[in-house]
């Protein structure tokens, strides 16, 4: 869901819309339901399958989805990577997101997903919308694509690379979310901006 206005890699745009809809395809009501609690209080997928970054493209939607096909748990043997390019998946998204025509940058997180489906990439898709979800969803299933606000501080990581959230929203981002440490309270993401 990224937009870069004016060529500052500090801008970013395009976010959420709420669709009603999805209330009827919770992940907590579809894929965690009847599973036992996670006993592990942390796990990490593999993320080494591709690295492709968005540069200052506003796709970040296509490279989300395409790092989750290639870095999820199932694993597409004897593929190139990216297993689909970012930018098929970009290009198809805009066709099938929330916004009325494509002469726009970015798109958004369901219209991704959407193009999966439409391909059968994908057989559903379900959203999740607080944190225990998410990590629930990480613990026991695998990666999770997520749209959230990025804020300007998550532009500069330490030196460890730890992102805090702080300053005036930038906009809104798509990025994996491929582990989890609950005992930290910490998330890795797969984020190349």
């Amino acid at each position: 869901m990224i937009v870069k206005k004016n060529n500052d890699p500090n801008q970013l745009g395009r976010q959420y819309v709420e669709d009603k809809r999805d209330s009827n395809y919770l992940i907590s009501e579809h894929l965690l339901k009847g599973l036992s609690p996670a006993t592990i209080t942390n796990k990490y997928w593999d993320d080494t399958i591709w690295w492709g970054d968005q540069g200052n493209t506003p796709q970040c939607v296509g490279y989300a989805w395409a790092h989750w096909i290639d870095d999820g748990p199932v694993y597409h043997s004897g593929s190139t990577h990216p297993y689909l390019q970012p930018s098929v998946i970009y290009r198809n998204a805009q066709k099938l997101d929330e916004w009325v025509g494509e002469n726009y940058d970015g798109t958004s997180v369901r219209g991704g997903v959407k193009y999966l489906k439409s391909q059968n990439l994908v057989s559903n898709y379900y959203w999740g919308f607080d944190v225990n979800t998410l990590v629930n969803t990480v613990l026991n299933l695998g990666p999770v694509v997520v749209g959230t606000n990025w804020y300007y501080n998550m532009f500069y990581p330490n030196t460890t690379g730890l992102i805090k959230i702080g300053g005036p929203i930038a906009g809104g981002h798509a990025y994996v979310v491929n582990g989890v440490a609950t005992t930290s309270k910490l998330f890795r993401i797969k984020k190349l901006l």
